[in-house]
């Protein structure tokens, strides 16, 4: 896919975000899955990879 390809896929994509559908299926997944478990979940994660960097320096 050359460069105006992509450009061309990412702007649709973020035209559809801010469509009324895309803006309802995106409260939708925010509605869903945040919650406190998966924020904990996430914290984990990132805590996880931010030690694992500092282990490769």
């Amino acid at each position: 896919m050359g460069r105006t390809g992509r450009a061309g896929l990412l702007g649709a994509a973020m035209a559809f975000a801010r469509s009324p559908q895309g803006q309802r299926m995106i409260r939708d997944a925010r509605r869903r899955y945040d919650t406190p478990e998966n924020r904990a979940l996430l914290r984990e994660k990132v805590t996880g990879l931010r030690s694992r960097r500092r282990g490769q320096f």
